[in-house]
């Protein structure tokens, strides 16, 4: 640390074999802190390490590092205090260059190269986080997934010419489940379905009603078999080997779908169920693109919202364009930063459950505001998989919801119920054929 308050206070802890004291040589506030901190340190026996406390890769990216804290700060670059922004020497020095820095404290730069290269880390990459499920005492969650879907198969098929099939179909992906390891995540679809069925039937309501298994999850007949599906695969003759096979090097990916409004109870089923510190979405990575990284740019130099759009028309022509040398540092700014990550956002349905702290998996952080859901710091599409994390899509759709309120006006108004979950009447019924 290069507090030295901070300082006094971790040497008390049991980590004191791994402390040290940084210094810094970049500015006048870091020189003074640092004079401070080695005469602390030397009072307590603490080595030194010597870094650049680095913020930015070049000397010349000064001008966007600041740009983007007074963006973040929502402030302008004139009314950044020094404390709020990293020196102009804050820029990921050479070696030859700290060597020059600091040529009384040679052992202070030894440590900070042994620290170096103690950093070592080997991600275990290409292997998949099963997350697993409770199950009855007597049962593994393989067996207990063959005796649901075995169950299912009875109520299903039993006594129809069909059986047979569905039986070999059935035992066919069970192995497949089996060999992938997969069985944790079957268990765990049909159970977050079976508590948003259970939750949100009403008299005319009913459980099929309330949710939806779609996309190729719903080729599987063991999810047909466990409840988790509501489309039987043999009548429709789909192919289960479409949604999963031995082949396949991704994980499965079923998809969920409940009221648009009725989502965010799922998602604290959820966090209840598997614990707060196992459960995150997925984030999604916005960035700059050309037009706000010239506005936001502009704001902090000190454009007002009006003037900004004035110059952007501006530029657009080439009669009345607007050019100066103020505009040419904005301009060259703003294409620094354009394509940038400017904040995280929420995916809409992507969330991941691991057996332990998910941190200890990836990086994470608060959304913060009202809800202030747990959030990846890697999105889906730069990392998530490479890390070995399953994605269980929880999506929000629109159209159960207005199924759900119009069900809700039925029973109300004491019309007859519909029944809008046997399909096989809807199909008969010449006013749904026209």
């Amino acid at each position: 640390t290069g507090f030295p308050d901070l300082l006094e206070c971790l040497a008390q802890t049991p980590n004191r074999a791994n402390l040290y004291g940084e210094i810094v040589n970049n500015s006048a506030i870091t020189r003074c802190r640092s004079r401070v901190l080695a005469t602390k340190a030397e009072a307590l026996e603490l080595p030194l390490i010597a870094t650049n406390n680095s913020y930015f890769l070049h000397p010349d990216d000064w001008d966007t590092h600041k740009t983007l804290t007074a963006i973040g700060l929502v402030s302008t670059m004139s009314r950044l205090k020094p404390h709020e922004h990293a020196s102009r020497n804050g820029f990921f020095r050479p070696a030859d260059q700290m060597e020059r820095l600091f040529p009384n404290n040679t052992e202070a730069l030894r440590n900070t190269e042994r620290i170096a290269n103690q950093c070592q880390i080997k991600l275990d990459l290409g292997k998949w986080t099963l997350p697993q499920i409770e199950v009855p005492e007597e049962h593994t969650p393989d067996t207990y997934l063959a005796k649901v879907a075995g169950d299912g198969l009875f109520d299903n098929y039993a006594g129809m010419p069909e059986y047979d099939r569905a039986k070999e179909i059935q035992d066919m992906e069970l192995e497949v489940i089996r060999k992938l390891g997969y069985s944790s995540y079957f268990l765990m679809v049909m159970q977050i379905r079976n508590w948003a069925n259970d939750r949100f039937q009403s008299e005319y309501r009913k459980p099929k009603d309330c949710t939806i298994l779609r996309g190729s999850a719903a080729n599987s007949i063991i999810f047909y078999n466990i409840g988790a599906s509501d489309l039987d695969p043999i009548k429709y003759d789909l192919y289960f080997q479409r949604f999963l096979n031995e082949d396949r090097a991704s994980p499965p990916d079923a998809d969920l779908d409940f009221g648009w409004d009725e989502r965010d109870d799922i998602l604290q089923h959820v966090v209840e169920r598997w614990g707060r510190e196992r459960v995150a979405l997925t984030c999604t990575t916005n960035h700059f693109r050309g037009r706000a990284a010239f506005r936001e740019t502009a704001k902090v130099i000190g454009y007002t919202e009006e003037e900004i759009s004035e110059i952007q028309k501006s530029l657009k022509t080439k009669t009345r364009r607007v050019h100066d040398d103020e505009l040419e540092r904005i301009m060259t700014i703003a294409s620094k930063i354009k394509g940038k990550p400017r904040f995280l956002g929420q995916h809409p349905g992507g969330g991941l459950i691991t057996n332990d702290p998910i941190f200890r998996h990836v990086a994470c952080e608060y959304s913060g505001g009202e809800k202030n859901r747990l959030i990846t710091q890697i999105d889906m599409h730069n990392g998530i998989d490479d890390l070995g994390l399953i994605k269980f899509d929880l999506l929000g759709n629109g159209s159960l919801s207005v199924l759900r309120d119009t069900l809700g006006q039925i029973e109300e108004q004491h019309y007859p119920d519909p029944e809008v979950w046997n399909l096989e009447k809807c199909y008969h019924d010449e006013r749904v054929l026209d």
